[in-house]
């Protein structure tokens, strides 16, 4: 996500995602302001917004650059699957779960609340084009036809999904194990999640389908 790899931005830029884990130990990140960002990283609100537009948005891109190389791992094993690919999946999920744990003063209270916040919604944004991406991944692999319809559903509740994942283990202070907490959700998984792929990386969407087909009218 991050493209400028100038050594001073990625400086300053690195300042500032320290001063938001600091300051989210003394009050929830929605609360957080700009001047106090930039009192605590010891900048310029100028140089503030060479970084962000607001600091909803700034803490959303921090989110998201903790979790893109945990889901680019996931969608590497879609592009791929072999006959082990879940087990793989599962695991890192799994590690998504120990990375927020590794800052719970800012991910368990955002992804607690039932409503979405400035900054869940940021990360709602990207989820959905993450999500997007990856179930055309998964369609590159499917022997028949599916439907944008399905397409677009999938996408829906895969981000669903993951809230819903992170969300319950977060109420629950992150206490649960990891990989108990992942194999929890496999078995509430839709059926395509649990597709089993050929030594060709190929999986047919049977049952489910005919099962559409049955209902037409």
């Amino acid at each position: 996500m991050l493209h400028n790899t100038d050594p001073r931005f990625l400086r300053v830029r690195e300042n500032l995602r320290l001063a938001v884990f600091k300051l989210a130990l003394e009050k929830p990140v929605e609360e957080i302001t700009v001047a106090e960002l930039t009192r605590e990283a010891g900048i310029s609100r100028t140089t503030f917004y060479k970084h962000g537009s607001s600091p909803a948005q700034f803490i959303s891109e921090i989110i998201i650059e903790e979790l893109e190389p945990h889901l680019n791992k996931m969608s590497a094993i879609m592009a791929e699957p072999t006959s082990d690919y879940l087990v793989h999946w599962r695991d890192v999920y799994a590690d998504i779960l120990i990375a927020l744990k590794e800052n719970k003063e800012i991910y368990v209270p955002m992804f607690s609340q039932g409503a979405a916040s400035g900054i869940l919604g940021y990360v709602i944004s990207y989820l959905s084009g993450f999500y997007e991406d990856y179930v055309q991944l998964f369609e590159q692999h499917v022997a028949n036809d599916i439907t944008p319809l399905w397409k677009e559903m999938a996408v829906t509740q895969q981000v669903h999904n993951f809230l819903a994942v992170v969300g319950a283990w977060c109420r629950h202070d992150c206490a649960e194990d990891p990989i108990m907490v992942v194999n929890t959700y496999l078995s509430l998984a839709p059926p395509w999640q649990l597709a089993r792929f050929d030594s060709d990386g190929k999986t047919f969407l049977g049952r489910s389908l005919r099962f559409l087909e049955s209902t037409k009218r």
